[in-house]
C-alpha cells in the first residue's frame, strides 16, 4: 500500500467488502493492531453513548425510589442510618434488586434474599453495608465499607442465606462512629455519580471483551489456516500477512456486537455475536484470497 488511507477510510473499506484485503494483507502487524486498538476505543465509547439513555433512566428511578423511602444516609454517633424513620426495619425491592435496612439484629426477619424474585442486593446495618448476588443456588457477600488492616473475602452461602449474609456483615463491621460527621448522601443527588460508575463500567466491559478475545482468536485462526490451508492461498502470504487479515476481518463483527449490545437485544451476548460476526467474515475473506491462487475452483472446492 503506497499511501496509508486512514483508519476511518479502512475501516469503511473492510466493512464494505473483501477486495481491500489484497491490499491490506501487505499492511504490518503492527498496523493493524493500531487499527484495532483505535476501532476498540470508538466501539467502547459507542456502546456508551447507546447505553446513556437507559441507564439515565433506570438510575433516576432507583435514586428516587430510595430517597422516597429512606431520605438521606447520615453518619452519625450510632453508625449510618436514614434520615426518614431510622429504627424502623424494612426493605425496598426495585425490579429484581432489594435493599434491606435493620437497625437492629432482632429485625433479621425482615432480611430474605432468598425470596425467589431478587437476584441482588444491599443489606444495610448502622455499623455494616454488605452487597450480595445470588447465582444459582448460591449467594455471595462483600462488603461495601471495610478496612484495609481487615481486607474482606468474598463468601458463598447456599443454606440460610438469610442468616449467614446477616452473621458475615457482622463479622466485617466497623466502629459505628467511625464516619461520623461526615456529609450526609442525598440519594437524589448521587444520580450522575452512579451513572458515571455504570458507564465506565459498560466502557470497561466492552473494551476489555474486544482486547481480550479478538487478539486471542485472531492468532488462533491465523494459525489454523496457516498450517491447514496455506497451499490455497497465494504463495507469497507469510503468517504475519494472515495475522494482519485476520485482525481486519473481526471489524465487522466487533462494530455488529457494539450496536447488539448497545440496543439490548436478547438471545445472545457480546462476546458470541463478535466472534460469530469475526469468524464468519474472515472465512469470506480467505475464500476471496483464495481465488486469487486458483480463480476457477472445482465445484465444492472450498475450505
Amino acid at each position: 500500500m503506497n499511501k496509508d488511507p486512514g483508519f476511518f477510510k479502512t475501516v469503511f473499506s473492510v466493512c464494505s467488502g473483501t477486495d481491500v484485503f489484497l491490499q491490506l494483507m501487505k499492511n504490518s502487524c503492527g498496523r493493524a493492531v493500531f487499527h484495532f486498538l483505535l476501532l476498540c476505543i470508538f466501539c467502547s465509547a459507542a456502546a456508551v453513548a447507546m447505553q446513556y439513555a437507559p441507564y439515565n433512566k433506570l438510575t433516576n428511578k432507583y435514586c428516587g425510589v430510595l430517597y422516597k423511602e429512606f431520605g438521606e444516609a447520615r453518619f452519625s454517633q450510632k453508625g449510618i442510618l436514614p434520615s426518614l424513620n431510622p429504627e424502623k426495619a424494612r426493605f425496598q425491592r426495585i425490579d429484581e434488586n432489594r435493599i434491606d435496612y435493620i437497625p437492629d439484629r432482632r429485625d433479621s426477619a425482615v432480611f430474605n434474599p432468598s425470596d425467589s424474585i431478587s437476584e441482588r442486593g444491599v443489606l444495610w446495618m448502622p455499623n455494616s453495608v454488605v452487597l450480595w448476588v445470588k447465582a444459582g443456588a448460591d449467594y455471595y457477600a462483600i462488603p461495601l465499607f471495610f478496612s484495609f488492616t481487615n481486607m474482606p473475602k468474598r463468601e458463598k452461602f447456599t443454606e440460610s442465606p438469610g442468616e449467614n449474609i446477616i452473621a458475615y456483615a457482622e463479622k466485617y463491621s466497623f466502629k459505628a462512629d467511625k464516619y461520623s460527621g461526615q456529609k450526609p448522601v442525598n440519594f437524589l443527588n448521587i444520580q450522575g455519580t452512579m451513572l458515571a460508575v455504570i458507564l465506565i463500567l459498560v466502557f470497561g466491559n466492552v473494551f476489555l471483551s474486544i482486547l481480550f478475545f479478538v487478539p486471542m482468536f485472531s492468532i488462533f485462526f491465523a494459525m489454523v489456516f496457516f498450517f491447514t490451508g496455506k497451499q490455497d492461498l497465494p504463495d507469497e502470504i507469510t503468517f504475519a500477512n494472515l495475522l494482519a487479515i485476520a485482525v481486519y476481518a473481526s471489524f465487522p463483527g466487533m462494530i455488529i456486537a457494539t450496536l447488539y449490545y448497545g440496543l439490548n437485544l436478547p438471545f445472545m451476548d457480546f462476546q458470541t455475536v463478535c466472534l460469530t460476526g469475526f469468524l464468519i467474515y474472515l472465512i469470506v475473506v480467505l475464500n476471496r484470497l483464495k481465488r486469487l491462487k486458483n480463480p476457477n475452483p472445482r465445484e465444492g472446492d472450498d475450505f
